[in-house]
């Protein structure tokens, strides 16, 4: 009789192993490539192993801040990559009429783990679980509880920006001061006078 697994690292490795019997029981099919299978399988077998690691390392400090990479080459495209959405392993596994997709019965019992104590416990104390297990509830279609939220970054202030550039300031045309009183009449200038008021007070 196969005993049950009763420690928070067994219970993973069985969860693990059942996505694992997944994929090689779904798959390779007729319309999902064989270099895919393996990826997928490929990318379980990391996740398990990185937790079992840092459950026998135990906690660590947050890792500090990445120094802004320098820009690199950009490397080929791979033929076959493995896709990154929400529920993705079941889109490449799904259910069929005669069995159940082989992401229901590990997605159930990885919500039952995140809601335990213990794994909240140690989430809180290494933050290296959490790197694991967002991407392992993205492809089995979980949504992120609060304890794995990654916190907000703090927005740096944008430099404010340069207003619009004043034009230069064109001096005003000297012109010569208004008066209230009209010009001394005099030869050559009367016909600027059309008034008929000042041309009656004319002398």
């Amino acid at each position: 009789m196969r005993n049950t697994p009763e420690t928070l690292s067994e219970r993973f490795a069985w969860l693990m192993a059942l996505i694992r019997k997944g994929i090689t029981t779904y798959g390779p099919t007729p319309h999902l490539a064989g270099p895919l299978v393996t990826l997928a399988w490929a990318r379980i077998d990391t996740l398990s192993k990185r937790f079992m690691k840092c459950m026998a390392r135990g906690p660590i400090p947050a890792r500090k801040p990445r120094p802004v990479r320098t820009s690199r080459p950009a490397k080929p495209k791979p033929e076959y990559v493995l896709p990154r959405g929400f529920n993705w392993f079941r889109l490449m596994f799904p259910n069929t009429e005669t069995r159940p997709a082989p992401s229901a019965m590990p997605a159930n019992l990885l919500r039952d783990m995140l809601a335990e104590p213990e794994m909240l416990d140690l989430i809180a104390t290494n933050p290296a679980i959490g790197r694991i297990l967002r991407p392992l509830c993205t492809l089995l279609g979980i949504r992120h509880p609060p304890a794995l939220q990654r916190p907000e970054r703090p927005r740096k202030p944008s430099p404010p920006r340069p207003g619009p550039a004043k034009r230069a300031e064109r001096p005003l045309p000297n012109f010569p001061p208004i008066t209230s009183t009209p010009p001394p009449l005099g030869p050559g200038n009367h016909h600027f006078i059309t008034n008929p008021a000042i041309l009656k007070n004319t002398p």
